[in-house]
């Protein structure tokens, strides 16, 4: 953690944020076919449902330390403010991280 706070590893904080936004498509996932192919009679196991949230507030956590880990790059130079590839036609919060 203290290499993506330090803003001295970009590569590192980049591929914190792509491991959050999978997190966030398979919880997403996951839970549709919890609720949808559930039996409508039957108690969704709401317990699962939120372990799924608390994984999900989870990735955003490490998203928010990656984010202030590329502004720190950005400020200190350990990085250009050029967008990447991955991040051009990315996810809301790397063209957020690349405009701070």
């Amino acid at each position: 953690m203290q290499v993506a706070l330090d803003g001295e590893d970009p590569d590192a904080a980049r591929e914190a944020l792509t491991a959050r936004d999978r997190v966030r498509e398979g919880v997403g996932e996951v839970e549709r076919r919890l609720f949808e192919e559930s039996n409508p009679d039957a108690d969704v196991d709401y317990r699962f449902a939120h372990a799924l949230h608390a994984l999900e507030r989870t990735a955003e956590h490490a998203g928010n330390v990656a984010e202030v880990g590329l502004r720190t790059a950005v400020r200190t130079h350990s990085m250009d403010e050029r967008p990447t590839r991955e991040s051009e036609g990315g996810s809301e919060s790397a063209e957020n991280t690349q405009s701070a």
